[in-house]
């Protein structure tokens, strides 16, 4: 393949867009959207996909990995959104223990705000409900137990691109469950998670 065409394609995937190297049409289009806000698309969706874990003593590794998929609804002239998260942290492809989470989702209530000038970077806070499910014990494994969770996160967004951009959370995860007088699901957490977004306005 020709070096310059790789050279081309590194270029236009990889630099960030901005107002320098936005074509004259694009900086057009920019500058009507800024002078118009009304033609602005009011609903914007991120999808973001994140790796992380959080320290467990119960485990032979002392801590549990697992991602997260999630989706935030939000309006453009609002600081507030909805998150919706799914999740999973284990040992393996395969949990077995009732300290591994199988499934988790919840639904969170998200604050975003900017500092000063740093228009690419964007901080969180929020928190909401969800619902967790782990292996009933080792001897029976298939059979799942599930519980009520609350999730409370702060984070932080960067943006460098129009669409894409990089994110880091904090979360803490309470979830608890006795089956016949014995503790079988207890989480008092500190979770950490890095990934990838994808944003775009409806």
């Amino acid at each position: 393949m020709n070096k310059w065409f790789v050279a081309y394609l590194f270029l236009i995937l990889v630099l960030p867009v901005n107002a320098e190297t936005l074509s004259p049409l694009d900086v057009n289009d920019q500058v009507v959207k800024e002078n118009h806000p009304q033609l602005k698309k009011p609903h914007k969706f991120t999808i973001k996909y994140g790796l992380g874990g959080f320290s467990d003593d119960r485990s032979p590794e002392g801590a549990l990995g697992g991602n997260q998929f999630a989706l935030d609804v939000g309006l453009n002239d609002s600081p507030l959104s909805v998150l919706l998260t799914a999740e999973y942290y284990t040992n393996g492809t395969e949990p077995t223990h009732n300290y591994e989470i199988r499934k988790l989702y919840s639904v969170n209530l998200i604050y975003h705000y900017q500092l000063l000038s740093m228009k690419d970077t964007t901080f969180f806070v929020g928190g909401g409900l969800g619902k967790l499910n782990v292996p009933e014990s080792e001897s029976n494994p298939g059979k799942s137990v599930s519980s009520n969770l609350i999730n409370l996160e702060m984070g932080i967004g960067y943006q460098p691109y129009e669409n894409f951009g990089f994110y880091g959370t904090i979360k803490y995860l309470k979830a608890e469950k006795d089956v016949s007088n014995i503790k079988v699901i207890d989480f008092d957490e500190v979770i950490f998670l890095v990934g990838v977004s994808y944003g775009f306005d409806i």
